[in-house]
């Protein structure tokens, strides 16, 4: 069967798109449903009147542009989404495939939303996180206390570019662990630059890792790891997973 003009198109934004397969579907679905809702409005007044084919795919075609602009917005910058209703469109739980210490395992994650402008997931079986003095901290339900602590802090700064921060963070840091420390780009598990030292050698020296991400709006997002050199396989692949599901929110206004 010859496809029509509007259905070319939508396949062409499915195919095109950087944004998530279940955004698209959960985007359509609900246009659909608001398109339903309009024509019942419609119809309890008595003012729907048969539509000209003209008509007809004139509101096909605004309704495809309509989600062309939902999902250009989604998309204006890595992980950030301007839309304060898109935030409802990330599932509350999934399930993972992680690879810990060689071996691949299935994790059920539930969605974290923080008023400091992210969402994240994690295993809420295994972590908690607080907010202390403005700063977000998720760490292990149960730690041994014959280890250094093991955590993730993640925190916003405002007006501080990464190129403002970076050189600061990176003189606390030496002065903090006593070590030196090292500064390289990445893609992966988030944009941004990582900071990063190892204490010495032994199972229980003390790793740290300091992510700096843009915020989109001049100012950086700093996400500080602290684990021991034996949980690297361990809670430091935990982390980078975490890490991998981090998602700049903007509220609307």
């Amino acid at each position: 069967m010859k496809k029509s003009f509007e259905d070319k198109i939508k396949e062409t934004l499915v195919k095109q798109t950087d944004t998530s397969i279940e955004l698209k579907e959960e985007i359509w679905k609900r246009i659909e449903k608001s398109i339903d809702k309009n024509n019942a409005n419609k119809e309890e007044h008595g003012i729907v009147k048969k539509q000209k084919p003209s008509k007809k795919r004139f509101w096909g075609l605004g309704t495809i542009a309509a989600a062309l602009i939902v999902m250009f917005l989604a998309g204006t910058a890595p992980g950030h989404a301007t839309i304060d209703r898109i935030k409802e469109l990330f599932v509350p739980e999934k399930t993972i495939v992680e690879e810990i210490e060689g071996q691949e395992e299935q994790t059920d994650v539930s969605l974290q939303k923080s008023k400091l402008g992210y969402v994240i997931y994690f295993d809420e079986e295994r972590y908690v996180l607080e907010t202390i003095d403005g700063k977000d901290k998720i760490a292990p339900k149960e730690q041994a206390d014959y280890v250094p602590e093991v955590f993730m802090e993640i925190e916003q700064i405002e007006g501080k570019t990464i190129e403002n921060l970076a050189p600061e963070i990176k003189n606390a840091l030496e002065e903090e662990y006593g070590i030196t420390i090292n500064i390289e780009e990445v893609e992966d598990p988030v944009k941004g630059i990582v900071l990063h030292g190892t204490k010495g050698k032994n199972w229980d020296d003390i790793v740290v890792r300091c992510y700096l991400v843009d915020n989109t709006q001049g100012g950086t997002f700093i996400i500080k790891q602290q684990y021991f050199l034996e949980a690297a396989e361990g809670f430091g692949h935990r982390f980078y997973n975490m890490l991998k599901e981090f998602e700049i929110v903007t509220e609307e206004e």
